[in-house]
């Protein structure tokens, strides 16, 4: 949802105007071809790459069906100068969550359980969780709904054994959950809204123990086939690793290569809450789909009424003028931090890797940005963003 807003480094580096490198053109090769929003697009994506605040990105806009834009600009690694393709497959990270949320729902319109039924209806090792400084379990439960919400009070910081599972995918999602079960509550569940990665992770486990199926395998039958996101995984597919951009890391104000191998070798954890790869053109599929009320090319895959519930306000977040939807920050109109928002009742997600998806129902209009670094400040794809509006 909002993982690189409360966990971010400024990014210090100056914005020069000036065109100095030679970049890589997206799908409109020409200038004299490029309507006025798509020039703004190929320009604002030159500006970012030039002044360093980003090595490469993917910007791409839709409304009402139709492809306004898609370009790409930089690099997929700057080392080597392999030049960024509108069709590279991108570490999206937290943009993981609202797809994980939209998987249970999908259990939910089975019937399978309630939004608001008790956690440990469904996984019994949170039935006596205590909150922190108290001494006996809470009485309030925990709700699906509160965990897609973040509301549930499971805690923002994860246990010591999984501090660095983001880089090192070396535990399974059954032993991820049962250390978290362990830990105490920040809070009594529904009181307030704090961000937790982990409660997202406890409700892909879910899905596992309902289902039956490892979470994986879920999201690619129930998910990713349905909609055609032939290129979405949360494994990395090895046939495609080379479509996969070098991640990149703000280190004292510069962009160098990060550490992760992109690959994850030896990899375990689905990681349900940071763990998708995925394509511009596959969110389109996804994104589609949502402000079509959950039907995709004439078939149904979610009811109307859960697509809405998933996209309306649930909660005051500690978010500037943003609302908690299921999933979803959604934008309430007042002023906002993520300048791009600027209708009321659109919704979206961000992921730490500093890519953007963003939904607007009343326009039938997306926006996704996708770029490969590591909590930086989200400016360069504000400005982007911006320059995809239509008008």
């Amino acid at each position: 949802m909002l993982e690189a807003l409360l966990d971010r480094r400024r990014f210090v580096a100056g914005f020069s105007t000036a065109c100095s490198l030679a970049v890589v053109r997206g799908a409109f090769a020409s200038v004299e071809h490029r309507t006025p929003l798509q020039q703004r697009v190929h320009s604002q994506l030159d500006l970012a790459v030039d002044a360093g605040l980003t090595k490469g990105a993917v910007m791409l806009a839709v409304q009402h069906g139709k492809v306004l834009a898609l370009e790409a600009a930089g690099f997929a690694d700057a080392a080597t100068k392999t030049p960024m393709r509108t069709d590279a497959i991108f570490d999206i990270r937290s943009i993981s969550k609202p797809f994980t949320v939209f998987a249970t729902f999908l259990l939910i319109d089975e019937g399978k359980f309630a939004l608001d039924d008790p956690l440990s209806k469904l996984l019994p090792e949170f039935a006596n969780v205590k909150v922190q400084g108290q001494t006996q379990p809470t009485n309030v439960p925990i709700t699906i709904r509160q965990m897609m919400m973040h509301s549930s009070g499971i805690a923002e910081d994860r246990p010591p054994e999984l501090e660095n599972i983001t880089r090192t995918f070396d535990h399974t999602l059954a032993e991820d959950v049962a250390l978290v079960a362990q830990q105490p509550l920040d809070f009594t569940p529904g009181t307030k809204w704090a961000y937790s990665s982990s409660g997202i992770a406890v409700l892909g486990r879910v899905i596992e123990v309902v289902s039956g199926q490892p979470y994986e395998t879920f999201m690619k039958q129930r998910v990713f086939q349905p909609l055609e996101m032939h290129d979405s995984s949360f494994f990395t597919d090895k046939a495609k690793a080379s479509r996969i951009p070098t991640m990149y890391n703000l280190e004292k104000g510069q962009l160098a290569k990060d550490v992760m191998d992109v690959t994850r070798p030896n990899q375990k954890y689905s990681a349900p809450e940071f763990g998708m790869f995925s394509t511009a053109e596959d969110l389109r599929h996804y994104c589609q789909m949502m402000l079509d009320r959950g039907s995709w090319k004439g078939r149904r895959i979610l009811s109307a009424r859960l697509v809405d519930e998933m996209s309306r306000p649930q909660m005051h977040t500690q978010l500037p003028k943003y609302e908690a939807g299921l999933g979803y920050a959604i934008y309430t109109g007042k002023s906002a931090e993520m300048s791009y928002a600027v209708t009321d009742g659109s919704y979206g997600a961000n992921g730490a890797s500093g890519c953007v998806i963003w939904m607007d129902p009343s326009l039938q209009l997306m926006r996704i940005y996708l770029t490969h670094y590591f909590l930086g400040d989200f400016r360069e794809g504000n400005m982007v963003m911006n320059a995809a509006f239509p008008g």
